[in-house]
Parts: C-alpha cells; structure tokens; sequence
C-alpha cells in the first residue's frame, strides 16, 4: 500500500510554466512543485506524467523529498510504461531536443540491457538520467512496488508524492529497511549506509546469511536483479 502525499501540493494541480512564451523544442518549460529548484530544467526533458508515464523514482525523488538539489549524488532514474516510450525518452535526450536553448548537451555515457545513461548539461549544470530498460511498469503504484529498499519508494511526476507506506518514517528517522534481499543488497546497504541510513536490526545477520548475496561488486549493475 503506498500514500499519495497531496499537501502542499494537489494531484488536480498543474505544473506552472516558467515563461509565458514556450521554448523552442522542448515545448513547455514548466515549474514542478516537488522537483528541487536546480533540477528543474532535468524534469523538464524527461517530461513525466502521472497516469501514462515515464515516472521518477528512487534515490533522485529522496533528495528531493529532503528538499536537496541531485547534484552528483544521484542518478534521476525514470520508469516507463513501455518499450516505445522508453525508446521515445531516449531518442528525445540523444537528439538533445531544446538543450541548445539553455547551452546544453547531452551524451550517452553507458548502455546496457538494463538502462539507458545519459550525461545533460543545460544551464551550467550537470545531471545523469538513467532511463530503465530491463522492466516496463502499469502505473506508478506498479513502479513504487518493486524497490527494495523502503526509503526508495518514493516517486513523483512533479506534482505530488507517491510513497510506500514505511517511506515517510524510515526517512524521518533514518532507518534502512529492506523489503526484500537480492544479488545486489550489499551494494544497496553500503550506498545507503554511507548517505546516512542506519540498517534497522537484524539487517546485517540477514544479508550475510543469505545465500544469493554477493560482496563482489566488479561489473555490476544497481539495476541488477533488484527490480
């Protein structure tokens, strides 16, 4: 079950253009009331949407749940509804659709069969979206239940929050919780750990006991067997 968290913004809300004429390519360049304001224009590129996707979620919507810019501590990872959207995203930041407007560039850093990396620059600053290939998803309810760690269930189109129903506490106070473990849970638990997040107990004892569990991190992905 996961809360959709309204205050102080409405899900009936619209997004709030910036500027009253549209910027050429990119359409509209709107203002995203959950979205940091130095992310803003990252947002705008990946033009998400509530009911039909792509949807942000994870480590970018936390920060900015805790009211922080991305910056190079994450990656904006974006979840789509299907094979041809995710195509459709990927080909609208290859082609660098509009950057040029606010002297920006984008490149594909890394591709693989689990996402699409791509390095965007605009207005002086940097971001790394990473758009999620591996697996396709309904509806942001769908994206929400597949993290595994509680305090990344959290997802937004700009307008409001989408939160598991731990996600609120765990972020309040700290707390690392698994949902479930995988191949790539002690990578998680040590990403997490150094952001501030404390294993809730009995985390350790079961991370080391369970069988599938790897500490060798060379060539992995974070994507791997965790969705």
């Amino acid at each position: 079950m996961s809360k959709l968290f309204g205050w102080p913004f409405s899900s009936e809300r619209k997004a709030e253009p910036l500027v009253k004429k549209p910027k050429k390519e990119l359409v509209h360049l709107f203002k995203y009331p959950t979205v940091h304001k130095e992310d803003q224009l990252s947002v705008n590129i990946i033009r998400p949407d509530f009911k039909s996707g792509p949807w942000i979620a994870g480590g970018a919507c936390l920060r900015w749940f805790q009211n922080k810019p991305v910056g190079e501590h994450s990656d904006i990872d974006v979840f789509c509804k299907d094979e041809k959207q995710a195509n459709d995203l990927i080909e609208f930041i290859s082609n660098e659709v509009g950057l040029t407007e606010f002297n920006g560039y984008t490149n594909c850093v890394f591709k693989t069969d689990n996402a699409r990396t791509f390095n965007v620059n605009g207005n002086g600053r940097d971001w790394k979206i990473q758009v999620i290939t591996c697996k396709y998803f309904n509806n942001i309810q769908d994206v929400i239940d597949s993290f595994d760690i509680t305090v990344c269930q959290i997802a937004t189109t700009g307008n409001e929050w989408i939160l598991g129903e731990q996600t609120a506490k765990d972020i309040n106070e700290r707390n690392l919780r698994f949902r479930r473990i995988t191949k790539q849970t002690p990578k998680r638990l040590i990403k997490y750990w150094t952001y501030g997040f404390n294993p809730v107990p009995g985390t350790i004892e079961a991370i080391q006991q369970h069988p599938i569990c790897s500490w060798n991190f060379l060539g992995s992905e974070e994507y791997d067997n965790t969705l």
